[in-house]
């Protein structure tokens, strides 16, 4: 304070990164919230106590209180390479590029013959695996296939990648969420929300103001400094959820099929991806 000028008396703080300030804008403070950010990256959150046998790798603002962390670098970031590739004709007259996107995605949904897979990894992938040679892919597309169908793999493609890490905390640390909130830009689309919601065969609320929790959780951070409130169950009246989605048993069995080959293509281009992509010595 005194390096930067500032007037003696006023108050200054430590600031969190935005998983932290995530966590309590989502009203994450107690062990077993979970939320799911999905904005440019995307990751899986989960509070845990300090004190159970394997607590979460991060410290939560929150005094005894970790948080296991699953991030990847391409979650919103793959719905920007679609639109900026295959809408750009749209874009450039100005319509509604996302609704048109998401009802097209609607109608790939009711049609059975086109199983494109597509693998979120634009920028390599930090989790649900750890691997820098690791892209982005589009599999099985036919002489049939359309936008709409491309548009859909995109958006499942995401979904799977969040499951995927859902499955690595659930082996791990078991899967019982009090509750799976949701925020960031990409929630303001309630058909990605309902698809992730049958893809984790989770119940899943964004929040009503998905892009904000950041700001909310920053702010009780300084509001519990000042001392103007108790402690973080402050938010437990300050957050403030949207619709819930409840996952669809009719869209299971599609996505159970669709998950399980999109986990085995990841393992059958490992390899091809590390020859393409490593820096040569």
């Amino acid at each position: 304070a005194a390096d930067l000028g500032l007037v003696p008396g006023i108050p200054l703080f430590g600031g969190c990164s935005d998983h932290a300030t995530a966590m309590l804008g989502t009203g994450c403070i107690r062990p077993g919230d979970a939320h799911i950010y999905m904005g440019t990256s995307a990751w899986l959150a989960a509070a845990t106590s300090e004190d159970d046998p394997l607590p979460g790798r991060m410290p939560s603002p929150v005094p005894g209180l970790r948080y296991h962390f699953y991030d990847t670098d391409s979650g919103g970031s793959c719905i920007d390479y679609l639109l900026n590739t295959f809408y750009t004709d749209e874009m450039k007259l100005g319509a509604d590029v996302y609704t048109l996107m998401n009802q097209e995605v609607l109608t790939a949904l009711e049609e059975e013959d086109e199983n494109v897979l597509f693998l979120p990894f634009l920028t390599g992938a930090s989790a649900p695996i750890s691997n820098t040679t690791v892209r982005a892919s589009l599999l099985n597309l036919t002489r049939s296939t359309k936008r709409r169908h491309i548009a859909l793999a995109v958006m499942q493609g995401v979904c799977f990648n969040l499951r995927w890490m859902r499955d690595i905390h659930r082996e791990r640390n078991g899967w019982n969420p009090n509750f799976l909130r949701g925020i960031g830009g990409g929630m303001a689309s309630e058909v990605f929300a309902q698809m992730l919601a049958d893809v984790l065969d989770t119940p899943f609320t964004p929040l009503e103001n998905p892009r904000f929790a950041g700001n909310l959780g920053l702010q009780s951070c300084i509001e519990v400094g000042l001392g103007k409130v108790k402690d973080f169950t402050v938010l437990d009246d300050v957050v403030t959820c949207g619709k819930t989605y409840v996952p669809r048993p009719g869209y299971q069995k599609r996505y159970n099929r669709m998950y399980e080959c999109y986990r085995e293509s990841y393992r059958s281009l490992e390899d091809m991806y590390r020859k393409l992509n490593e820096t040569n010595g």
